[in-house]
């Protein structure tokens, strides 16, 4: 019997993904240091080892990771060119070829397609688990609506009913989330465990020794400053952020919107047409750089639609946010933390992105508070980024699964 298990972290067409860094390679580096015999795998397109550009990144990232985590990349089909079966026969010829000593005996898939794959090439005694990270279909089909009729929600829908029945064990972000998988598929929702999206909480709290230089070079000193981070896409719904950020103007006159966005240009031209752009700091930074920007500031802002794609999700900028030390003026039904924000008093929440304007009753008095307690509310925000969304907390508990399922397959 082998006494220390070795367990593959199983990433599907992800790994020069945005949150590559900080949701799967911190907690594995994390896991690390625990004692976990810990890898990552990535099945990654052929374009990624031969395109100049891609295969920079992936130097620069295995250069970056160094010996902390292991990362093992194998070839897949072209995007276009996708075959789970063919896949699975590619992946399934290397595991063959590879030393059995490095063989895991536990893969944790990240998503449905990389738990389908573990699930088609699974080893005799290897055992799987399901991350779910969020409803694929469903958020297909809420994306681009187009992905209903040419089959693609189905596609993925089969992928993550395949992940679910055939994992032995599954994995999610929120609580939300494994109340609707557990009604979904009839299941004990003690069978899911939860794991949010969480932060490194050290690399955030350094970036704040940083605030006061970064703010003075910013000339935003004097200023209250709200921060939005992340992307221009519809759903990410900028035409509230802005609706938000005057009314916030209007009651703060000395404040000032820093967007951290990946298009500074379509920023620009919406601030200009709103009449904000004197009021405004639009950037794109790499993502390394996040943690020094968001120290700047001293609200976050995060809105989203009701819907049960953000019902069951869990926002990796919230968790940043917090960490921070920003308090979040948000919307109501995101993931689990709505709820937290309202309970722990961390900012405001909305009840939705349309009714934004009917509450400035609360926005307010939020703003009254802020502007006599800021030091104490940077402070609180941070405590509970470090008590409930932090990879100190949250990799013991990966472990403790991992232990467990190793425990009941030798028993």
């Amino acid at each position: 019997m082998i006494s220390t298990p070795t367990i593959a972290s199983l990433v599907y067409r992800e790994g020069l993904s945005s949150v590559f860094q900080s949701q799967v390679l911190v907690p594995a580096r994390k896991l690390r240091e625990l004692g976990v015999n810990m890898l990552v795998e990535v099945a990654a397109p052929p374009g990624e080892f031969f395109r100049a550009e891609l295969k920079g990144r992936w130097q620069n990232l295995l250069a970056d990771t160094g010996a902390d985590v292991p990362i093992r990349r194998i070839p897949v089909l072209p995007s276009r060119m996708r075959n789970e079966a063919v896949e699975a026969a590619i992946v399934s010829f290397l595991s063959h070829v590879r030393k059995a000593s490095t063989r895991p005996q536990i893969v944790h898939a990240r998503n449905a397609p990389a738990a389908c794959l573990a699930l088609r090439v699974r080893q005799q005694g290897q055992q799987i688990i399901y991350d779910c990270r969020g409803l694929e279909a469903v958020e297909a089909a809420y994306r681009d609506p187009s992905c209903s009729e040419s089959g693609k929600a189905r596609v993925l829908q089969d992928m993550q009913d395949r992940a679910v029945r055939g994992a032995d064990a599954i994995l999610c972000v929120s609580r939300a989330m494994q109340e609707h998988l557990a009604a979904q598929y009839d299941l004990s929702p003690e069978r899911i465990t939860v794991v949010p999206c969480c932060v490194e909480e050290d690399v955030f709290r350094n970036a704040l020794r940083k605030r006061s230089a970064l703010r003075t070079e910013m000339a935003l000193s004097d200023k209250q400053v709200l921060v939005y981070s992340g992307g221009m896409q519809r759903w990410q719904r900028t035409d509230a952020l802005l609706r938000l950020f005057r009314l916030v103007l209007d009651m703060e006159p000395a404040a000032h919107l820093l967007a951290l966005v990946t298009d500074p240009g379509k920023m620009k031209t919406m601030l200009k047409a709103a009449g904000l752009e004197s009021h405004a700091t639009v950037l794109n930074v790499p993502a390394a750089q996040v943690p020094n920007m968001l120290s700047a500031g001293d609200m976050g802002v995060l809105i989203r639609d009701r819907c049960l794609v953000n019902q069951v999700a869990s926002p990796v900028k919230f968790g940043e946010y917090l960490a921070a030390g920003l308090s979040v003026l948000m919307t109501e039904g995101i993931g689990d933390f709505s709820e937290l924000a309202r309970d722990e008093k961390l900012g405001v929440v909305f009840s939705d992105p349309d009714s934004i304007g009917k509450e400035t009753a609360k926005l307010n008095e939020f703003l009254v508070h802020l502007r006599s307690n800021a030091e104490a509310q940077r402070a609180h925000c941070m405590r509970t980024a470090a008590e409930h969304l932090s990879w100190n907390v949250h990799a013991p508990r990966l472990k403790s699964l991992y232990d467990s399922m190793f425990r009941q397959e030798g028993s």
